[in-house]
């Protein structure tokens, strides 16, 4: 339990409760995605709505990540109207799944499934929009330190995704907007109590954090592809509402919790592609299934193949965070690339399930033939794409050997000397260390009420520099300096330099 009192040291109880928020995200899209939850209080969860409805959302997710990853030379999305424009989109999509729950029996098909792909379309703007700002949001953090808040939020979403489930059905569309809003708010006040570092954009910097995460990125695809697959052919073949959701949470909360715990117990550094070799063979189960899913498994073949997506998108999400964070780099555009790719996948193997699913019938061949084929295509993968040892905890690469330090940044050790090594690995700490005070400052800016102008002057101070120096820096006069500094220590109230050392180092403890 240290971990998870050091991710939250320095936080009060109720900015801890905003960091739920993003538990709050993967509930709304456990019940808007992952299941026919909400299609079903309506009615429409028929297999040709409910993939039409998937289809939806997904070309959604790829015309945002489009136009994130186009966005590669401009700083971050500005946050305020990033949560406008999701909670518009949100909002847009809940109103018409409302209409459509109240008035599906009396509208004709064609007008019923045009709305579909309505709410469908407007729900993945938002949910995508919501998912960059979190993403943001999760860079501020060590990579041990994300990773255990990834699987604490995923713990805790299925938590409130268990209690939204045993509401009535009636209330399942406001129950999921409602989780959608109060998620959006408090990703707004987390940046605005951790906000992330400004990167101008670098190509050889974008390239680097490329080259890390090229590898599970494109693991992560594979696996999205088949899900989206394994989801189609479970649609021609009906399994209750309440044994899918059932058979998901039993296996998804198993997963995750057995994850959590060696970032608990392990001190050492740990390795995140080991998880991902466990993800392969998880979905793999989901293939292996197919031929005996209409036999009495029901819901166990396709939570296998959910259960390997879900846990290499939580990995991807970690290194994403802590790619752009190590190799400073906008997290927008990096975030953008990787779930492009990632949903581009999920949409193919969704389209070829949708258009061939029904060709595969009970004790077909081609059954045996797809099981075995994803047999042999994730033994592939799993043997040849994670043989690097890149992705170690951030906070513990300062203690880790010069070769290892070279590893976590893509350097290629045989041609760098040892000094080298070292001072790498110097300045790696160096950086934890100005992240940390980055975070103890704007905590400190928050609670007073700090204008940006002061915020600034205010991280320059603790810092260590003189009022000449934060001058040359700001491009500002010592006059105006003084002038901020005097606001801060009335905010503060405090009289001196001193006193905002010991005040941070207050905050630290």
């Amino acid at each position: 339990m240290e971990r998870v009192r050091d991710l939250c040291a320095g936080f009060t109880a109720r900015e801890r409760l905003l960091f739920g928020g993003y538990a709050l995200y993967l509930a709304f899209g456990y019940m808007a995605f992952e299941s026919s939850t909400l299609l079903a209080s309506g009615g429409l969860d028929a297999a040709f709505s409910s993939s039409l409805f998937l289809i939806s959302v997904i070309v959604a997710r790829v015309v945002v990540y489009v136009c994130g990853a186009l966005a590669y030379r401009r700083r971050n999305l500005v946050t305020v109207p990033c949560v406008v424009a999701s909670c518009v989109a949100g909002a847009l999509g809940f109103v018409v799944l409302g209409m459509l729950v109240q008035f599906s029996g009396v509208l004709p098909l064609d007008g019923v499934l045009s709305w579909l792909a309505l709410c469908g379309g407007a729900l993945g703007v938002g949910g995508s929009l919501l998912g960059i700002l979190w993403i943001r949001f999760a860079t501020s953090f060590s990579l041990r330190s994300v990773y255990l808040f990834a699987m604490i939020s995923n713990l805790t979403s299925l938590v409130v995704y268990f209690l939204a489930m045993s509401a009535p059905a009636a209330f399942h569309v406001p129950l999921c907007g409602l989780l959608f809003a109060a998620s959006a708010w408090c990703s707004w006040r987390c940046l605005v109590l951790r906000p992330e570092k400004e990167q101008r954009y670098e190509k050889a910097a974008f390239s680097q954090a490329w080259r890390i995460l090229w590898r599970p990125v494109l693991s992560t695809s594979v696996l999205a592809f088949m899900a989206g697959f394994m989801l189609q052919v479970a649609m021609l073949h009906p399994i209750p509402l309440n044994v899918f959701q059932g058979t998901s949470l039993i296996t998804q909360f198993a997963v995750v919790l057995v994850l959590l715990v060696p970032a608990l117990l392990v001190k050492k550094a740990f390795a995140l592609e080991s998880v991902y070799k466990a993800a392969l063979p998880l979905s793999a189960a989901g293939f292996l299934l197919l031929p005996v899913i209409w036999n009495g498994v029901e819901g166990l073949a396709n939570a296998c193949a959910q259960l390997g997506i879900l846990v290499a998108g939580i990995i991807l999400w970690c290194m994403v965070a802590d790619a752009a964070r190590v190799c400073k780099v906008s997290s927008t555009p990096l975030f953008s690339v990787c779930m492009l790719c990632v949903s581009l996948a999920q949409l193919a193997g969704t389209l070829f399930g949708f258009f061939r699913a029904e060709y595969l019938q009970p004790g077909d061949i081609a059954s045996t033939a797809v099981a075995l084929a994803a047999l042999y295509a994730v033994f592939m993968i799993s043997t040849f794409l994670f043989k690097d040892r890149r992705f170690k905890d951030g906070s513990d690469r300062a203690d880790a050997s010069a070769e290892d330090s070279f590893a976590a940044s893509g350097l290629d050790v045989s041609s760098t000397s040892r000094e080298q090594a070292a001072a790498l690995s110097a300045e790696l700490l160096r950086e934890e260390r100005e992240a940390a005070l980055d975070a103890r400052c704007a905590h400190i800016a928050e609670r007073a009420a700090f204008t940006p102008r002061e915020r600034e002057v205010f991280a320059l101070v603790a810092r260590g520099k003189t009022n000449a120096a934060v001058a040359e820096e700001l491009v500002m006069s010592e006059n105006t300096v003084k002038f901020h500094l005097k606001s801060i220590y009335q905010k503060l109230g405090i009289h001196s330099k001193a006193e905002v050392m010991k005040l941070i180092e207050n905050n630290d403890e």
